[in-house]
């Protein structure tokens, strides 16, 4: 599915990936054999180039240098559907001249996938997704072509997920869904600009089993939600976090609901030493305004993760074709979550490119207060987005902390 030659060097420079990896290509080589007789097929080959240019072409903070670049664009979208199965590609390579400076010059690669297979009808399933795209992971924001020269922050992302699951109705009292995850995420230089140090690759296990309220439950709504992640580096950073969370939804008037949350949580972090003083029970209360069917905002407060936390989840459609979003959450997540579950899908449910440059990568366990907006649009074939977020961090193992 990647380019072959960089794959092989990929390969001989990191040959234990290759046993990680080949589930991911397994799971591969099944939805494109499952879409062999795909009902409908889109394929799209593209050629683009643009022209920029920088007068810092070296990102130093004297002597500066400035230099014309012009980049040219190569790849495809894929896309393929049948009854109980969909793929969808996308690969794009770059390559970057520089005028003047072409010890800068460079190529850049993006591989984008995601799939899902249904084996049994309406109940076992199958999700699978694989990346590999070049990040600036110390900065934030999109990073231009102008930007990737930088000496540091710069590497190559290969992260791969699978995720088999089972789903049960139990004649509309109940849906329960039991799942396993596993998720891989490895870095790699890039042929210009690398990083001086390459974050840890990571690789995580998850297994959940959950129970929701069925349709007879059609005012009083409710869950029950057991998790267990196992996250380990290949520098022996181990991260385990067990939890159990029962949510209830009762309504009260035709625009408000209670909400209610209880349940308990387990750490072991090796290299936290307070990690007991995070788990226990933890509680939380709130409202949930739904007036009509273009507004919806819920609001918890409670106590977990040794304070005072707050939930916030608000959605808002002035039309048809716009939403905007709105959400705070906090958690505790390794190093590695955030790539592991950075959106492939928009909201259409459309290929994009993983934003994973949205704050700065640190490779350790983290607390995490997210303040995220969105606004996401259409209009024809054009599609439009605006987003922005707060994050304030807390570096578990030395108790630092950062706002983004």
């Amino acid at each position: 599915m990647l380019n072959p030659t960089v794959w092989n060097n990929y390969q001989n420079r990191k040959i234990k990936s290759r046993h990680s990896f080949a589930t991911f290509m397994l799971v591969g080589t099944c939805l494109t054999s499952f879409n062999v007789e795909a009902n409908e097929w889109d394929f799209a080959p593209f050629v683009a180039a643009d022209e920029q240019f920088s007068d810092n072409v070296f990102s130093t903070t004297n002597n500066e240098k400035s230099d014309f670049i012009t980049s040219v664009d190569l790849g495809f979208n894929l896309s393929g559907e049948t009854r109980r199965t969909n793929l969808d590609v996308s690969y794009t390579i770059s390559q970057d001249y520089y005028a003047k400076y072409h010890e800068l010059d460079g190529y850049r690669q993006n591989f984008v996938s995601n799939g899902n297979i249904e084996l049994i009808e309406d109940h076992f399933y199958i999700d699978g997704r694989l990346t590999f795209t070049e990040e600036s992971l110390d900065s934030t924001g999109a990073t231009a072509a102008t930007d990737r020269t930088q000496s540091s922050g710069r590497t190559q992302v290969l992260n791969g997920s699978f995720s088999p699951y089972y789903v049960q109705d139990f004649g509309d009292w109940m849906l329960a869904t039991a799942r396993y995850g596993y998720s891989e995420t490895r870095f790699f230089n890039p042929n210009v600009g690398e990083n001086a140090t390459d974050p840890s690759n990571q690789k995580s296990h998850e297994y959940q089993l959950k129970f929701d309220s069925g349709l007879r439950f059609d005012t009083y709504k409710w869950s029950f939600d057991n998790k267990l992640l196992m996250s380990e580096s290949d520098v022996g950073d181990e991260f385990t976090h067990a939890s159990t969370t029962t949510t209830g939804e009762l309504p009260i008037s035709r625009m408000f609901s209670l909400l209610g949350t209880v349940g308990y949580d387990d750490f072991d972090i090796n290299n936290v030493d307070n990690d007991d003083d995070l788990g226990g029970f933890f509680v939380g209360g709130g409202l949930r305004f739904h007036p009509n069917t273009r507004t919806d905002i819920s609001f918890q407060v409670g106590h977990r993760f040794d304070e005072i936390v707050y939930d916030m989840d608000a959605s808002y459609k002035p039309t048809s074709q716009d939403s905007l979003t709105a959400t705070y959450k906090i958690s505790i997540n390794s190093a590695d979550y955030s790539l592991a579950n950075t959106d492939v899908l928009d909201d259409q449910g459309e290929l994009i490119r993983p934003n994973f440059s949205a704050a700065r990568y640190v490779d350790d366990v983290t607390k995490s207060k997210i303040f995220d907006l969105r606004w996401n649009g259409s209009r024809g074939r054009n599609s439009y987005r605006m987003s922005g977020s707060l994050i304030e961090r807390e570096i578990l193992s030395d108790n630092s902390s950062e706002r983004i």
